[in-house]
C-alpha cells in the first residue's frame, strides 16, 4: 500500500482526488467478493486436491499481476510512453516542487501530529473491526444457524456493499468539493461520520435482534460495507502531505494489523467455552463504543491541508497550484 501512494501522488490532481483514491484500493473488495466462494469450492472439491490448492491458486494470480504491473505501472506520467505530451503537463501542473529532494523524513513531526493521529485513530478503529469480522464472523454465523454454504456467500455480501459504496462516495465526495458544498475538511468530516457512526449505531443494536438471524446479518452487513475508509482516511493522507503520504499509510496500516489481536482476546475472554448471541452483542458493542470514539477524535483533529513539516522547502506555492488547477 505505501507503493501505491508513491505512485498516486504523482498520478491524481485535487478535483479527482477521492475518486481516484477510491478506485485504486476498492480492488480489495472484488478480491473478497472472489475469494470467499472461490476458496469454498476448491476447498470442498477432492479433484482440486482440496484446500492446498487455494494457496496456488491466489499466489499465481499474484505473479500474474506482479507481471502486468512491471510492465504497465510507471511512477511518474514523464516516463509512461502511453500517456500524451498535454496530459504529462497538466498532470505536472499540481506536482510539488522541493528544492532538495533528499529532505530527511521529520520523524518527530509526524508522531507529534493531530493530524496524523486522527487518521491512525479512525482507520485502527474500522480496520481492527474490519479484519475481525473476517477472521471471526463465521464463527458468529453458526451461532446463528448458517450452514458452511450460507456463510460463504453471506460474508461475500459486505464486500460487494463496500465495492459500490466506495466508488460512489469517492465521486460524491469530488462533487461535494468542487461545487463548494462543503470545503475539503468538511467533506472529509462528512464522509466519516457516515463510515464510523453508522457502523457504531448498526454494531449497537445487534443486540436487540440477537435471536432474529435476519435481522442480524442486515446490520452487521450494514456495519462493515459503508465503504468511506478510501474516501475518508485514506485520502486524507494525501491532503495533509504528499511527500511521505506512503510513510503515513504504512503507519496506519501497521498499527491497525498490530492492534487486529485485541478483538479477538476480548471475545474469547468473554464466550469463553460457551458461543452465544448473547456474548457476541456485547462483544459487537465494545466494538460500536470504539467506533464512536475514534469519530470523534477524527472530527475533533483531522486537517485537510499540507502540512508544513510535510514538504520541505518548495519552489512552487500553493497559491500557484491552486491558480494552475482554477485556470485548468
Amino acid at each position: 500500500m505505501p507503493g501505491i501512494y508513491i505512485t498516486l501522488r504523482k498520478w491524481i490532481v485535487p478535483s479527482e482526488r477521492s475518486t481516484l483514491v477510491s478506485i485504486a484500493f476498492s480492488g480489495s473488495c472484488i478480491a473478497e467478493v472472489c475469494c470467499y466462494p472461490l476458496s469454498t469450492w476448491i476447498a470442498t472439491s477432492s479433484s482440486l486436491g482440496g484446500w492446498p490448492m487455494s494457496y496456488y491458486t491466489y499466489s499465481s494470480i499474484c505473479a500474474l499481476f506482479v507481471i502486468i504491473c512491471i510492465a504497465f505501472i510507471y511512477d511518474d506520467p514523464v516516463d509512461d510512453p502511453y500517456v500524451s505530451t498535454k496530459e504529462v503537463e497538466y498532470l505536472k501542473g499540481f506536482q510539488l516542487e522541493v528544492q532538495n529532494k533528499d529532505v530527511p523524513v521529520p520523524w518527530c513531526d509526524i508522531f507529534t501530529s493531530t493530524a496524523v493521529w486522527s487518521i491512525i485513530v479512525a482507520q485502527t478503529s474500522f480496520s481492527s473491526s474490519y479484519l475481525f469480522i473476517l477472521t471471526e464472523g463465521p464463527s458468529y454465523l453458526l451461532t446463528l444457524g448458517f450452514t458452511t454454504i450460507h456463510i460463504a456467500v453471506l460474508t461475500s455480501i459486505p464486500s460487494i456493499l463496500e465495492f459500490m459504496v466506495s466508488l460512489l462516495s469517492g465521486a460524491a465526495a469530488d462533487v461535494i468539493i468542487r461545487r463548494e458544498y462543503l470545503n475539503v475538511l468538511n467533506t472529509r468530516k462528512f464522509i466519516m461520520i457516515l463510515h464510523m457512526g453508522i457502523p457504531g449505531i448498526c454494531l449497537f443494536c445487534i443486540g436487540y435482534f440477537e435471536n432474529h438471524a435476519a435481522e442480524c446479518v442486515v446490520l452487521l452487513t450494514v456495519a462493515f460495507a459503508s465503504g468511506g475508509m478510501y474516501t475518508g482516511t485514506f485520502t486524507n493522507i494525501m491532503e495533509i502531505t504528499k511527500e511521505h503520504s506512503q510513510i503515513i499509510v504504512g503507519i496506519v496500516t501497521s498499527t491497525a494489523g498490530v492492534v487486529g489481536f485485541i478483538y479477538p482476546l476480548i471475545l474469547g475472554g468473554l464466550i469463553k467455552e460457551d458461543n452465544t448471541a448473547n456474548q457476541w452483542s456485547l462483544m459487537f458493542r465494545i466494538i460500536a463504543a470504539v467506533h464512536i470514539f475514534a469519530m470523534i477524535f477524527f472530527l475533533i483533529f483531522a486537517k485537510a491541508e499540507q502540512q508544513e513539516w510535510s514538504h520541505g522547502n518548495i519552489t512552487k506555492t500553493r497559491d500557484e497550484i491552486i491558480q494552475h488547477y482554477t485556470l485548468r
